[in-house]
């Protein structure tokens, strides 16, 4: 009953804010570099959370919190309307996610048929594309327009703003916390999109050793990392 409700609710919400996805959002020369970073880190959250859609609870849930209060933070932030236009693009972009999460849910459970759920997944994923392409280009031209350094901080540590790649993390045995550079980010296992450089994993399960190890991304990468812990007392 919860999952038909549920499925009500986010059928409304879509015909609502993803039926006509912006191409645009906002006027790159009317937004600032402070707003620019905050909603640069929103976009890295929001992302995340498109990477753990199809995740467990315990995976998802979590990343979800994140990316709300990021998205949260970038709306109280904005003092103007095209940086209010970001901020509504990112909130559209974490509903789409949100939605198809539901919707792959309903149909697992048998709610809507194949037919109704492939088709509502595919404009799903078109408007996660458009809105995603928008933010990305929008921030990206703000930078070039106001520089890196305005603010005496180079701002391209944002996925919105450098290149990333992909890391799937699994554990033997599986369901370790995973923290990447302190930051917890679920259970294995999990992908993750990261910004390309070092970062370090650490790992945790009880009855079993820490686990800690320093990898390295690079641009459009897809890679796999095996978190393979010891049990105390052996």
């Amino acid at each position: 009953m919860k999952l038909i409700l549920a499925f009500v609710i986010a059928s409304g919400l879509y015909a609502q804010q993803t039926e006509k996805p912006p191409l645009s959002c906002g006027d790159p020369t009317k937004i600032s570099a402070e707003f620019r970073d905050i909603a640069g880190d929103a976009y890295d959250k929001v992302e995340s959370l498109k990477v753990a859609e199809l995740k467990g609870k315990l995976f998802f849930d979590p990343i979800l919190q994140q990316s709300d209060l990021a998205v949260r933070k970038a709306e109280r932030k904005a003092t103007n309307s095209d940086e209010k236009h970001v901020a509504a693009c990112l909130a559209s972009f974490k509903v789409t996610i949100e939605l198809y999460r539901v919707e792959s849910e309903s149909w697992n459970a048998g709610v809507t048929t194949a037919s109704e759920a492939r088709q509502r997944l595919r404009e799903y994923e078109q408007s996660q594309k458009l809105l995603s392409e928008a933010i990305r280009q929008t921030l990206r031209d703000t930078e070039k327009k106001s520089g890196a350094q305005e603010t005496g901080n180079d701002k391209t540590h944002h996925s919105v703003l450098a290149p990333t790649g992909s890391l799937r993390i699994t554990s033997k045995p599986t369901g370790a916390e995973i923290y990447v550079d302190g930051a917890f980010f679920g259970n294995a296992p999990g992908s993750l999109k990261l910004n390309t450089g070092k970062h370090t994993i650490h790992a945790v399960l009880l009855g079993y050793r820490e686990w800690t190890k320093e990898v390295s991304v690079f641009p459009d990468s897809d890679s796999t990392l095996v978190v393979e812990l010891e049990r105390v007392g052996k």
